[in-house]
């Protein structure tokens, strides 16, 4: 009987129905299932169910509960082939500093206490599966996940895609749209070079429409908090301050009375104030590139766009292999709060004479129009950006990294590559080729439960889970062979 591991499920309703689907009836031995305390965990047939509660994961503070005289210990072997994942994890824990930074003694110390703990865990239940709801990106589940990938233990992560309702199972991140690309070439073989109509359903060609043609507000706008947009100190922070009195009086008290709490406010505030100072409304008449930063500490630099985490590094890249001329416009994402922002951070950009700084309130879709290319680590803006035929540097690991006018960036060597493409022989994608792709990605998607909803809704929220858990279940199936039919 296989010994498997979930990961997060627990996010919405819908979690346990497909969950449930999708492993009932496998025999399985023993769930241990990483998950939010008071969430009802799924109903699964196994021996044995165990939860460890998620929350404490992501703090710390589950391992202070440990006996660790009956935890095996760590060698050198381990600790140096696990290097990559330290780092990684360091990165992540950016999350948790919304009120102090984390030293990096103590950062090392919680990861070398995860890196022991699930290195045992893994042993002591002779674990068969990881399944994860989501990319790994809180720090802890990086651990386990890069400890089941170095032990050959099979791997499985739900990847949505949010502007589309398309999700995909895959065993690496890092390969993410695999089996789109599969299919994209397949149809570019069926389609050929020619003119003939690619047919999409009514959804996939509302879809494209909206991308294409129209401007189309990002999901997450949605539940944009736009305090942030202020410029004014009291009118950023005022209601916020005055919802943390109502709601906690006595840490209110504690940290308005607190000199570190103030000195780190008004740093971050300054950092903010450089950036409305040295931004610069852009001339769309020039050659530029277009850069939209990711709004951070978030998965979509951390995994996902790998080294890249520190966007600035993208930027000089960039910067060292762009024709002389070309400008480069920098736009700070709309949600972008205090963290993973210093003055630093945006200097670094500005010593290179080609940068702009651009304000946060010229159109997006203005700046994707006039630009000769986009650059982002995974960033919706790229994927939008394809449908108006221009090229994309990414950085990053996403479910369109395959599709057409993509270059991927992961050396100098194929900055420079992407460049010339562009610039010298001035290949874009054209709308053709994005016709397929999006056909390529209705061909090989699942409809998720939950947002963002569908332009024309075929399926219920309900239909949605069954489709899901079938999914998965075949993913499990094929990972695990010795897995019964039910």
């Amino acid at each position: 009987m296989p010994n498997i591991i979930l990961k997060s499920f627990d996010g919405s309703k819908y979690d346990n129905p497909f969950i449930e689907i999708a492993l009932n009836g496998l025999e399985i031995g023993t769930c241990i299932s990483v998950a939010n305390a008071g969430w009802e965990l799924p109903n699964i047939d196994c021996k044995e169910h165990i939860h460890l509660e998620a929350s404490s994961m992501r703090s710390g503070n589950f391992y202070d509960t440990v006996d660790w005289n009956d935890i095996a210990p760590l060698d050198e072997e381990l600790i140096q082939s696990m290097r990559n994942t330290e780092a990684m994890f360091y990165t992540m824990l950016d999350k948790y500093t919304q009120h102090g930074d984390i030293l990096y003694t103590q950062r090392r110390r919680r990861y070398y206490k995860q890196l022991r703990y699930w290195n045992d865990l893994l042993d002591r239940y002779e674990i068969d599966l990881l399944l994860l709801n989501h990319q790994p990106h809180q720090g802890y589940d990086i651990v386990l996940y890069d400890l089941c990938r170095k032990r050959g233990i099979p791997t499985l992560n739900l990847e949505r895609t949010t502007v589309i309702d398309a999700m995909y199972i895959m065993q690496s991140w890092q390969e993410s749209g695999e089996q789109i690309r599969k299919r994209y070439d397949e149809l570019k073989q069926e389609y050929g070079s020619g003119d003939s109509h690619v047919e999409l359903s009514k959804n996939y060609e509302a879809y494209f429409k909206s991308y294409a043609e129209e401007t189309p507000e990002p999901w997450f706008m949605k539940t944009f908090e736009k305090h942030y947009t202020s410029k004014s100190f009291l009118s950023r922070w005022g209601k916020k301050a005055l919802d943390f009195l109502t709601h906690h009086p006595v840490r209110f008290c504690k940290a308005f009375f607190s000199a570190k709490v103030w000195a780190r406010k008004i740093s971050q505030h300054n950092t903010q104030k450089m950036y409305y100072r040295m931004q610069k409304n852009p001339d769309l008449e020039k050659p530029y590139v277009y850069v939209a930063l990711h709004a951070q500490p978030e998965m979509s630099t951390s995994p996902l766009s790998g080294a890249f985490v520190d966007q600035h590094l993208l930027v000089q890249l960039l910067a060292k292999y762009l024709p002389e001329g070309v400008q480069i416009y920098v736009k700070e994402h709309p949600l972008q709060n205090e963290l993973c922002r210093s003055k630093n951070f945006y200097q670094v950009m500005l010593d290179i004479p080609a940068v702009t700084l651009v304000p946060k309130t010229v159109d997006t879709f203005a700046l994707i129009e006039n630009s000769k290319a986009v650059a982002t680590g995974t960033g919706t803006v790229g994927f939008q950006a394809l449908f108006r035929g221009k090229p994309i540097f990414m950085f990053g690991h996403r479910f369109f990294q395959y599709a057409p006018g993509v270059h991927r960036i992961h050396s100098k060597e194929d900055c420079e590559a992407a460049v010339k493409s562009i610039f010298e022989r001035g290949e874009t994608p054209s709308k053709r080729d994005m016709r397929i792709f999006l056909k390529a990605l209705e061909d090989t998607a699942t409809p998720y439960t939950g947002i963002p909803h569908s332009p024309i809704e075929k399926y219920s929220q309900d239909e949605k889970a069954k489709l899901m858990g079938k999914a998965i279940r075949s993913a499990v199936q094929q990972v695990l062979p010795s897995i019964p039919s039910p």
